[in-house]
């Protein structure tokens, strides 16, 4: 296998979809399947979204914390046979998920690290940086998030996607943030607003497309996306320049310089 494919979508709400969701999962060979604001409940299993080729976690979203009925919630999904584990120990108290995929290659053994992230007002005070502080050298990270910062605009500098419009403490953090960590913003597909409220972020070049094949109907806020690894040798992104702005938690951010995302 000389790519790994991921397949991201921001479902709005799995509940009354899980019969479309299978159905379609099993006419397509995705990977990693990563998914933002499924709404799952305890009453849903896996087993009527995915058929035994997968491996799946999920983090719902706790309603009785929250006073809500319907909202959040994220799933990764990894195929049986590749190597994958949970990393339970990097998760922050916000919706997230870590997986862990090794993939052995030309005697070499690279791990793939990736997250799917749902960050809203929901888990303000919960801190997504949190979970950085375990991470090892030369790692390979792929997040997929939905950010809701729907004022920062992406723009293409020949080579990357460059944040413009950003406002406010918390913006000038997360981009910070991203500098810090040496991670790069490969979503470039609009939404019906013209705006970019799904992320996709890596330490590593990535090819990402839209897909013609949602697994179940696309939201209009919300294009659903097809990331691609290169798995014969991950291109690491140049470390980026310092940025002039401070982070949320710099002493994290210190143990990160240098580190492979």
């Amino acid at each position: 296998m000389a790519n790994l494919n991921m397949y991201y979508q921001n479902t709005r709400g799995l509940r009354t979809k899980t019969h479309t969701f299978k159905r379609n999962l099993q006419l397509n060979q995705h990977d990693v399947i990563s998914l933002t604001e499924t709404w799952l409940i305890d009453g849903i299993n896996d087993s009527e979204l995915f058929d035994e080729r997968y491996l799946v976690w999920r983090r719902d979203r706790n309603y009785q914390c929250t006073q809500e009925k319907y909202g959040g919630g994220v799933l990764l999904a990894v195929r049986r046979d590749l190597m994958a584990i949970q990393r339970p120990e990097w998760s922050s108290s916000a919706e997230d998920i870590w997986i862990t995929v090794t993939y052995k290659h030309d005697r070499k053994q690279t791990n793939i690290h990736f997250c799917t992230l749902y960050l809203c007002k929901e888990n303000n005070g919960n801190s997504y940086n949190t979970q950085l502080h375990n991470f090892t050298d030369k790692l390979t990270l792929i997040i997929n998030s939905y950010f809701n910062l729907a004022n920062i605009d992406w723009i293409s500098d020949g080579e990357n996607l460059q944040p413009s419009g950003v406002a406010g403490e918390t913006q000038i953090n997360f981009i910070d943030a991203l500098t810090e960590c040496n991670l790069t913003q490969f979503n470039s597909y609009r939404n019906v607003n013209n705006r970019l409220l799904d992320l996709v972020l890596s330490n590593s070049n990535l090819s990402v497309i839209a897909c013609d094949d949602p697994l179940v109907p696309e939201d209009l806020h919300h294009k659903s996306l097809i990331a691609t690894l290169n798995l014969c040798g991950p291109e690491y992104l140049k470390m980026k320049s310092q940025s002039a702005g401070t982070t949320v938690l710099p002493c994290i951010f210190e143990d990160c310089r240098g580190i492979h995302y």
